[in-house]
């Protein structure tokens, strides 16, 4: 096993564990959205920077990483953190509620403990 697909296991085994935090309610939505950072952006999970050894890696890791993507696009990508509650309502945006209903469905579509356990 190379270094970045042991860095990135580690990774999103991390970002995963933020999720689930959230939908549980043990994390807040803002320290949530502060933690998370965009991780699926951040890290170039599409593999658009990747070489071929680290698209292979990706691949490998492709059903953990579909969850980021979608934790990505349908969740943080839909947040409006200047009205986070909803205040000023837009259909636009998920507000705090919307935000943990979402990741709490997304943990169990994937049943992410399962995928967190199989790369541990």
């Amino acid at each position: 096993m190379d270094s970045f697909y042991i860095e990135i296991r580690k990774q999103l085994i991390s970002a995963s564990c933020l999720v689930i935090k959230c939908a549980e309610k043990e994390l807040s939505v803002e320290d949530f959205i502060e933690k998370y950072n965009n991780f699926y952006y951040y890290e170039a999970l599409d593999g658009h920077e990747a070489n071929s050894e680290r698209k292979k890696a990706l691949e490998d890791l492709s059903q953990i990483i579909g969850f980021h993507k979608l934790v990505q696009e349908d969740v943080i990508n839909n947040v409006n953190l200047k009205d986070i509650d909803g205040d000023n309502r837009s259909d636009n945006y998920i507000y705090r509620n919307e935000i943990v209903v979402r990741l709490h469905n997304l943990c169990s579509k994937f049943n992410i403990h399962e995928l967190i356990a199989e790369l541990e």
